[in-house]
């Protein structure tokens, strides 16, 4: 009888048959030509935006100058949600690794669970209108 191979769970792969789909559609990469603050950015356009962009061919990559204002890079994903993360006075490395983000992030909005409401089991002590405001069982 041959060993099976144990279940491990469904994991985060978002695609099928274990192949990861990025969520991430599209990049758009703001930076001033002139400004000290872009200096990083205008490393990692010049050296390994290219490179990166042929690794991830699922995302497009738009390049805008921006004069006098911070780099930003801003994450359009699939449900049309957006991410924006400034990268100001960031090195090379330091805004791959920003990109490397925006693209594991499965959406670009916050998830918030729903929380469960805070219910008393004794009278308030505030004062004799503070009974409406608290639910009592």
């Amino acid at each position: 009888m041959p060993l099976k191979k144990p279940f491990l769970g469904f994991g985060n792969n978002l695609g099928i048959g274990g192949v990861h789909f990025t969520q991430l559609r599209k990049v758009i990469v703001y930076y001033c030509e002139r400004s000290g603050s872009s200096n990083g950015m205008r490393v990692f356009l010049r050296r390994f935006l290219m490179p990166y962009a042929a690794k991830h061919p699922a995302i497009e990559f738009v390049v805008t100058p921006r004069p006098a204002s911070h780099p930003i890079l801003r994450g359009i994903y699939m449900d049309g949600s957006i991410k924006e993360l400034c990268v100001r006075s960031e090195r090379a490395g330091e805004i791959r690794t920003r990109l490397d983000y925006l693209r594991d992030c499965s959406t670009g909005h916050n998830i918030q669970y729903g929380r469960t409401a805070v219910v008393s089991t004794t009278r308030a002590i505030r004062g004799i209108g503070a009974d409406r405001l608290i639910a009592v069982k």
